[in-house]
């Protein structure tokens, strides 16, 4: 009888452990896919000579994703700050945040 409890213990503790597991996989996969988005914005624009054009096509990709762009321009330093909003979620133990990344082009 002690088998049978041990044993379905076990296989609750593997479930449990399987599920946090593919969770922060999933969050990591997430931050990972923001982080991405921000260098790729940050080289569009410093590519682009920061046009406005590919400056409206990328905060409008941003927000289909679901994130939160913001550029500013210093023209006196030729330098530009973007900045990137994006959720941080870990529904499991109800943590719902913004998170926020922080670059310069020049």
């Amino acid at each position: 009888m002690s088998q049978i409890v041990k044993a379905g213990l076990g296989v609750i503790l593997l479930v449990l452990l399987t599920a946090f597991s593919i969770m922060f996989i999933r969050l990591q996969c997430e931050v990972q896919a923001a982080q991405n988005f921000h260098d790729a914005v940050l080289d569009e624009l410093e590519n682009s000579f920061y046009n406005a054009d590919v400056l409206a096509a990328c905060k409008e990709q941003a927000k289909e994703y679901g994130y939160q762009l913001n550029v500013s321009f210093y023209e006196e330093e030729n330098i530009a700050e973007v900045v990137l909003e994006y959720p941080f979620c870990l529904s499991a133990f109800g943590i719902e945040r913004t998170k926020t990344l922080v670059g310069y082009t020049n």
